[in-house]
Order: structure tokens, then C-alpha cells, then sequence
């Protein structure tokens, strides 16, 4: 329910969009290009956040930045099997910043936390994979997100997320609620120089800083 009243604003303007086939220029008298959708999912899924992959050396570890500026630093031989050996070929990994209130809105991810609603940082999501398949990082090794500040509060935590990279709905849960791996965070910090909060992680999946700010 939540997540249908979050989207009415979208579905309006879809149904606009979706009657507005045949537009003129009232201007030049040409036809304007418009796009049409025959639902709303699929109205969704073109204006979603893309996940973006790199591609980084298991090995020699690497550094990179996301299209809004989300910057991941990952260590040599971070990277495990499920089975806990080493990786040692070239890691896929994907990331999905979340940022803006539509990001929220056309990714499905909201800034909720057991109905509580949050006053959000930023979110975003990294996993990595190697030929397809997930790997972990393994234990003692951290991967560092340095992701711009969306907001800056005194009461911001970090919180997780279960679920993929496009979750039908996800709920966030402050990291020190999570019970089943106490060290999936080392801790982060709010550099004011560079107006960024520094995440130390120790797992992957879902982040996100936020404050608690109401409730519904």
C-alpha cells in the first residue's frame, strides 16, 4: 500500500504521457517525438536507475566512481568463493545509486524503516560476481564507499537493505538491529571537506544513511 501511494504521482503522468501520441510543434508546425507505454511497470522500468558494472582485478584490487559520484575503493584479494577461496580473476561490480527523491520513486526503493519514515543521505547497492557468479568479501577485508552527502543530520545511521538490485519493496533496518552479522559494518564517518560520508563495509547489498524523521 505504501508503495502504490508513493507512485500515484508517476501513474498521473503516465496516463498523460500515454494520451499524447500524435503532439505538434505549435511552434515549427513538426511532429514532436513522444513515447508511449502500454503500462505503467514498463513506464517504470525505462525511467529507472541504471546499475552500473565495472570491472575490477581480484587481485590487485581497484578504484572507481559512479555516474554521481559515489566513489568504491576495494583492496587486493578482497574478494572470496562462497566456499571461502580466494578469487583471483576479474570481479564484476555492479552499483545503483539512490539518491534524489525520484531515483526513490522510479527504483521502488523508499527511505522506510519498519514504518518509520526516513530522512535519507543517500542509498545505494553494490554486489559483485566473478563469470556470473557472487562472491563475498572475505572476513577482516573491507570495501570503502566514499558516497555524497544528500543530507546531513547529527542523527544519521546506517542502515541495511534485503534484497536485489530492484526490489519489489525493501525495508531498511539500522545496522545495529542486525543480529545474524554483527560485523557487516566497521563504521562510517561524515567528511566535511569533501561533503561525503565514508563507509567502511564488510558485506554487500544495501546501504543507506538516514535519519529516523517521523513515522506513518
Amino acid at each position: 500500500m505504501k508503495k502504490i501511494l508513493f507512485l500515484l504521482p508517476v501513474l498521473a503522468a503516465l496516463y498523460l504521457i500515454s494520451c499524447k501520441k500524435d503532439e505538434v510543434n505549435p511552434i515549427s508546425g513538426n511532429p514532436v517525438n513522444t513515447v508511449s507505454y502500454n503500462t505503467a511497470q514498463d513506464y517504470l522500468d525505462a525511467k529507472n536507475v541504471p546499475l552500473q558494472s565495472f570491472s575490477v582485478n581480484a587481485v590487485t584490487g581497484g578504484t572507481f566512481t559512479g555516474l554521481k559520484g559515489t566513489e568504491v575503493i576495494i583492496a587486493p584479494n578482497t574478494f572470496v568463493h562462497y566456499d571461502g577461496s580466494p578469487v583471483t580473476g576479474n570481479v564484476q561490480v555492479k552499483l545503483k545509486e539512490v539518491f534524489s527523491a525520484r531515483d526513490m520513486i522510479f527504483s521502488g526503493v523508499f527511505p522506510v524503516s519498519n514504518g518509520n519514515i526516513l530522512k535519507s543521505g543517500g542509498e545505494f547497492y553494490l554486489q559483485a560476481s566473478e563469470n556470473g557468479v557472487p562472491v563475498d568479501v572475505q572476513f577482516g577485508a573491507f570495501v570503502e564507499v566514499n558516497m555524497p552527502a544528500q543530507d546531513v543530520d547529527p542523527g544519521m545511521l546506517l542502515f541495511f537493505g534485503a534484497g536485489d538490485a530492484d526490489p519489489d519493496s525493501l525495508n531498511w533496518d539500522p545496522i545495529e538491529n542486525n543480529q545474524q552479522d554483527s560485523l557487516w559494518n566497521n563504521g562510517f564517518t561524515f567528511n566535511v571537506a569533501d561533503g561525503a560520508y565514508e563507509l567502511t563495509l564488510d558485506s554487500l547489498g544495501w546501504a543507506n544513511i538516514d535519519a529516523f524523521n517521523g513515522s506513518i
